[in-house]
This record gives C-alpha cells, structure tokens and sequence, in this order.
C-alpha cells in the first residue's frame, strides 16, 4: 500500500475595487486576489504583474495592491494584471484581469458669451471623458498682448481684463493641459470668439 496525501486545490481570481473594467487615466483602484475555497492567506505567497507592451513584475508580495494603471498607447489603451498565487503546499494559479484606460481628449470652444445668464458665460477647456486638467491657460488679443494667464487646474478666462469687460473681438489661447496621470500633452493653440 502507498499513502498518497493530496495538497488541496484552489480557484483564484482578481476582484477591482471599485468594481469596474474601465477606469479614467491617473485613477487609483484596488486589486485584490480572491481565493476559493476561503482560506487563511498568511501563507501564500503572491506575484503581481502589468503588462502594457511589456510585461513588469511589481514590487508587491501582498493579496491586495493599489495600482494606477496607466499607458501611453492610445490605440489600445489597456493594461492587464496577472497575479499567480502558490499555496503552503505547493499549488500554483495564474488569473489575470485588464483594465481599459479613458484617455481624455479635452475640446475647446471656439466661442462664448459673457453675459451672466449662467450659460456658456467663460471660455474653458471642456473634457467629455476622462480626467485632464489645466497646467497653463494663456488668451492673446488680436494685436499679439498677453492679456489673461492662469495656472489652476480649472482655469477659465471670463472675458475680462484687469476686472473691465473685454470688446466683442477674436482672442487667441494657448493651453498646456495634463492627462489625470499627470502626463504633460502638446500645448494647444487656437482662437475663441467672444459674444456681447
């Protein structure tokens, strides 16, 4: 007779916390590895991966990691975490979960009008999807002058210069924005009609 001990098996997962398969540029989720049966965890050991074009191993040995999945590949912006998982005895599991990326493609009005009705009164960059923000906003008249600069990240320009209405006329901008992952884009150029 020969005795035959059989390690016990188990059925691995990635769960994302929030729960969601798309996420915005520059936001942070939870992985967590999920483990059936339940069982105590102490004494499994973790290897988490990212692959984007290439394939990483990251500086995590934990069931649970914070992650900011980011990629500059803007025709497949994805990126996909392999966890594998090795009990006490020895068993081994792979699973891998990917996250899409919503890169954000700001748009800019090409007029507005500063009239205090609450609709359409400053001139801003509008972001449809994703996460972007300002990192310098600067509005030229006609004649080439500086006339409005900001860097806030919401930063709009109300039509005004030193607190007076600025004339019916054609401004120019100049944005440098940022991607939610705090990656700096081309500045943009372009000019902006402002209605009285």
């Amino acid at each position: 007779t020969v005795q035959v001990t059989v390690a016990p098996s188990f059925d691995l997962m990635i769960a994302c916390f929030p729960d969601t398969t798309n996420v915005d540029i520059g936001t942070s989720i939870n992985l967590t590895a999920i483990v059936n049966p339940p069982q105590n965890l102490s004494n499994f050991k973790f290897v988490w991966q990212e692959k984007t074009v290439d394939t990483k191993t990251l500086p995590f040995s934990t069931e649970s990691i914070d992650v900011v999945p980011s990629t500059n590949d803007t025709l497949d912006p994805a990126v996909t975490y392999i966890l594998m998982a090795t009990s006490p005895s020895g068993c081994k599991r792979t699973t891998q979960k990917t996250i899409r990326i919503i890169i954000p493609e700001p748009d800019f009005p090409n007029a507005f009008t500063p009239n205090g009705d609450g609709t359409n009164d400053v001139f801003r960059m509008v972001v449809p999807e994703g996460l972007a923000y300002i990192d310098r906003m600067e509005i030229y008249n006609r004649w080439g002058k500086k006339i409005f600069e900001s860097t806030e990240p919401d930063a709009s320009w109300d039509g005004t210069v030193n607190g007076e209405p600025s004339p019916s006329d054609v401004y120019i901008f100049r944005i440098w924005w940022r991607r939610g992952d705090g990656a700096l884009q081309p500045s943009v150029y372009g000019d902006v009609m402002l209605l009285r």
